[in-house]
């Protein structure tokens, strides 16, 4: 995984401990009845300590990387086109100009599908990085908040005071991460046809016995 010196690698370490303990009071007495955390509970499924974490470890330059490669395939299948016309004729040179410009109306599909699925890649590394900038953003004002104060000085036994400011904290993390989730999917719903494209050579031209040929010099 490639280094990355963005606000959440500094400020996810940072709150991990506080989103620890809003984990540890959520889990053992949950949140406190009709809470809005338990919205966000039931739609993603997680906590925010593992919510959050999911982001810290994310890296969108693989994404990138890998868009690079596959618009260097596209402007290798470009440089390098199939002819189409042969300078000889005959039932061999129909069959073969059908079947190349099959070949080569489908490599021009099948790079159009390349150069779409490089943008949807740099598209969902930009969706990385702006999610990590919106979570990293919540942190900073959790950690800065009432509640971070009334969470972390606490007794050892949670108090109905502690377990709201728990689930404030957490709540407000979530905001960030659903916000995340909802564009995320977003973009897979508005995303270019990534499917398999599959090579229909369509049907060669009929053959005639008494075809000649001649070639040209």
């Amino acid at each position: 995984m490639s280094e990355r010196f963005d606000a959440l690698s500094r400020i996810g370490p940072v709150a991990r401990p506080l989103l620890d303990r809003v984990d540890a009071a959520l889990l053992a007495h949950g949140a406190p009845q009709g809470h809005r955390i338990w919205a966000h509970l039931r739609r993603l499924g997680t906590t925010p300590a593992d919510a959050v974490a999911f982001f810290v470890d994310a890296d969108a330059a693989p994404l990138r990387a890998v868009a690079g490669r596959l618009r260097g395939e596209v402007a290798a299948f470009r440089a390098a086109p199939a002819p189409t016309q042969v300078r000889w004729t005959g039932s061999g040179a129909e069959t073969y100009a059908a079947r190349a410009t099959a070949v080569r109306d489908h490599t021009d599909a099948m790079t159009g599908r390349l150069a779409a699925t490089a943008s949807f890649a740099d598209d969902v590394a930009a969706w990385w990085d702006e999610s990590r900038a919106a979570v990293a953003a919540a942190l900073a004002e959790v950690l800065t908040s009432a509640q971070a104060i009334t969470v972390t000085t606490g007794p050892a036994t949670v108090t109905t005071d502690v377990l709201r400011a728990a689930a404030d904290i957490g709540a407000h993390v979530l905001d960030a991460v659903a916000a995340a989730h909802e564009a995320g999917h977003g973009l897979l719903r508005g995303g270019a046809d990534l499917g398999e494209l599959p090579f229909a050579p369509g049907a060669d031209p009929q053959r005639r016995v008494d075809a000649t040929v001649d070639v040209h010099h």
